[in-house]
C-alpha cells in the first residue's frame, strides 16, 4: 500500500484508509481489533474516527483498544464538535462547539478513550461560525505545542471559512489546517469548483467521506426497488437523507457508471475510489469498513489502471 503526504506536511497516510463509523455500531470490539489487525497486515495505516462515532464515543474507545499496543503505526485522525442526537453525545456536559474551552474539554475526553497521549490529526467536525476563527485557531495551535495533537484539519467547512481560518493562521505563524474533510464522490463533485482550488492553493489535503456515495456507487441500490437488507437505507429510501443520495439524477449517472465499468471489466465501487485518488489534492480515501472481506477488497482499487481518455469518459458521464 502506497503512501502519501497529507497535504503539505510530512504526515505519511495510506492511499486507503479506515472509516471507523461503524465501530460500536455494526463491529463490535473483537471485529474491530480484527479488522485493523488485518489492516496493518496490508500496510494500511490510516485510521478516521470522532468523537460522536459508535454512539458516546464508542468508536474511539474501541480504537483505542485496538492499537494501544501498536500505536505508533498508525496515524488517527479524530473529529470534535459535530451537533449532537440525544443520547450519543459523549460531552453531555457542554453544548458542541469550537471554542477553547470546549476544545480543551473535547481532546482531553478523546486522548482517554483513544488510550493514547497525542492524536496525529485532530479536525474540526462541523463548522461553527458563531466562534471566531482566531478563537478556534489559537486553541488549537496551543494542542499543538503541548504535543497533544500533531496537525490539525476541518471538515465540512466552507471555503470562505476554511480561507479564513488558514489566513488567521498565517497571520499569527501558528498551525495550519493539513486537510479536509468534504463529500466527494464520482455523484457528488461539487467541491470541484471552489473547494478543491482553495485546498490546492493552501495545500491542504482532501481525505474524502462518502467515497462511494452512502452505498450508491457499490450498485447494492436500484431505482425502484427495495433498498437491501443492512444497508443503510434499509429503512427508508426516501427520507431526506436517503434522497439526497437516491435521487433520479443519481441513478441516471450510476446506470451510466455501471455500463462503463462493466466495458472495462471493472468493478464499480474500485473504479469510485481509483478516481478519486487520481484527483489533485486527494491524500487518501477513508472508507468504512465492517468485516476484513471489504477491506481486502476495498485496496483492490489502487491497482486498477485508468487512462487520461478513460477520465475524459468518466467526466462526461458525471456530469
Amino acid at each position: 500500500m502506497k503512501k502519501r503526504s497529507l497535504g503539505n506536511s510530512n504526515l505519511q497516510v495510506s492511499e486507503i484508509g479506515i472509516g471507523s463509523n461503524n465501530f460500536g455500531r455494526k463491529c463490535d470490539i473483537k471485529q474491530t481489533q480484527e479488522i485493523l489487525d488485518a489492516a496493518l497486515e496490508l500496510d494500511i495505516n490510516t485510521i478516521d474516527t470522532a468523537d460522536i462515532y459508535g454512539g458516546g464515543g464508542v468508536s474511539e474507545e474501541y480504537v483505542g483498544a485496538a492499537t494501544k499496543n501498536n500505536r505508533d503505526k498508525w496515524v488517527i485522525m479524530t473529529k470534535f464538535g459535530a451537533p449532537t442526537i440525544p443520547g450519543t453525545d459523549p460531552h453531555s456536559s457542554m453544548e458542541p462547539s469550537a471554542t477553547k474551552e470546549y476544545i480543551d474539554f473535547a481532546v482531553e475526553a478523546s486522548l482517554k478513550r483513544l488510550q493514547t497521549n497525542y492524536i496525529d490529526v485532530y479536525q474540526v467536525h462541523f463548522p461553527h461560525e458563531e466562534v471566531p476563527s482566531e478563537e478556534t485557531m489559537s486553541a488549537l495551535n496551543e494542542l499543538i505545542v503541548s504535543g497533544k495533537v500533531r496537525y490539525i484539519g476541518c471538515s465540512n467547512y466552507k471555503v470562505w471559512h476554511m480561507v479564513e481560518s488558514q489566513n488567521v493562521a498565517i497571520s499569527k505563524g501558528s498551525a495550519q489546517f493539513i486537510s479536509s474533510q468534504p463529500p466527494y464522490s464520482l455523484i457528488d463533485r461539487r467541491i470541484e469548483k471552489e473547494h478543491l482550488p482553495a485546498c490546492e492553493r493552501y495545500g491542504i489535503g482532501i481525505i474524502p467521506y462518502s467515497p462511494l456515495a452512502s452505498g450508491l456507487l457499490t450498485g447494492k441500490y436500484q431505482k425502484g426497488k427495495p433498498a437491501p437488507k443492512g444497508s443503510r437505507f434499509e429503512e427508508s429510501t426516501t427520507s431526506g437523507y436517503a434522497t439526497r443520495f437516491l435521487n433520479d439524477r443519481n441513478f441516471e449517472i450510476l446506470n451510466k457508471l455501471e455500463k462503463f465499468a462493466q466495458e472495462k471489466d471493472i468493478k464499480l465501487s474500485h473504479l469510485a475510489i481509483k478516481w478519486l485518488l487520481m484527483q489533485k489534492q486527494v491524500s487518501t480515501v477513508i472508507a468504512g469498513v465492517t468485516s476484513i472481506e471489504q477491506l481486502q477488497d476495498n485496496i483492490k482499487a489502487v491497482n486498477i489502471e485508468l487512462s487520461e481518455e478513460d477520465l475524459v469518459t468518466i467526466n462526461e458521464l458525471t456530469k
